[in-house]
């Protein structure tokens, strides 16, 4: 355990102490919270000791005694658990973690950000998109790196839901791609910043063409969430610096597969008749 404050520091050398005054050591590290209301005798009790050896302990911890003590523990214990808290968060994964606790670390992270993405959506809006895409005669899906890919997949899966669907691999296919665009269309970009430069001129010349234009972003406020027709925000814990990428996948993910659940919804009978032609295709000989 990393040491942050002294006076926590010298409570957990343990064998500096005797058996009574651990005892009362033990008990505030468990219950830190009780300590602002009691009184040194209710300490006392609780711990099963006596004053007299509360005011031993806070003696040898160099404090004048129990009310310094009290208030200089409460403050110290806020801070490091606050500090505890956040190097968790800053390093969530690190060469001492288990394959155990690394399965549970990252499930743990990726569901917060997807709870924390669907509580953030508007349900009305999702609707009113839905309808766009629904009536859309082709859905392309614009992205770089991590986004591409994430754009790809999606693409696949509103094929299946059957609607035309694109996401095309480079720069250059992506601006042809929205140059030839036109209202009939809609597009969906996904970037994290919402300030990627090629993905503004694209969704300028989107804009141009009068294409409907949903922009997927962490970013309020950014170039691209300006320029676009609806903007979905996404929430991910970017405070983990190593883990983001993981974060902000699963929060992208999740909002592409509701557009695509939605989609799925409005043409569902349709749908499911498709999905069985494709396969029964596919498997004969």
């Amino acid at each position: 355990m990393v040491i942050f404050l002294s006076l926590i520091n010298q409570m957990q050398q343990k064998e500096d102490f005797t058996i009574s005054m651990n005892h009362v050591i033990d008990y505030l590290f468990a219950h830190p919270e009780h300590l602002p209301s009691f009184s040194i005798t209710d300490l006392a009790n609780a711990t099963y000791t006596s004053t007299a050896t509360i005011v031993r302990l806070c003696k040898k911890l160099g404090v004048k005694g129990f009310q310094e003590f009290r208030v200089k523990f409460a403050l110290e214990m806020d801070a490091y658990l606050k500090k505890d808290k956040q190097l968790e968060i800053q390093t969530p994964i690190t060469n001492k973690d288990t394959t155990y606790t690394i399965i549970n670390k990252i499930a743990k992270l990726e569901m917060e950000s997807i709870e924390l993405t669907r509580s953030s959506l508007d349900y009305e809006q999702l609707q009113m998109i839905a309808m766009n895409l629904s009536k859309a005669k082709q859905i392309d899906f614009y992205g770089t790196g991590i986004n591409l890919y994430a754009g790809m997949i999606a693409s696949f899966h509103f094929m299946r839901a059957g609607k035309s669907s694109t996401a095309l691999n480079s720069v250059y296919e992506l601006q042809i791609n929205a140059l030839n665009s036109d209202a009939s269309r809609v597009a969906i970009v996904l970037s994290n910043t919402g300030e990627n430069e090629d993905l503004i001129k694209i969704a300028r010349a989107l804009k141009g063409n009068h294409v409907f234009t949903i922009v997927i972003t962490r970013i309020k406020n950014s170039t691209l969430a300006r320029l676009s027709d609806e903007t979905i925000l996404i929430v991910g814990r970017n405070q983990f610096q190593d883990m983001a990428t993981l974060s902000y996948k699963a929060s992208m993910n999740v909002v592409l597969d509701i557009l695509f659940a939605l989609l799925f919804s409005k043409n569902f009978e349709n749908n499911l008749k498709n999905i069985d032609a494709y396969a029964e295709s596919f498997h004969k000989k």
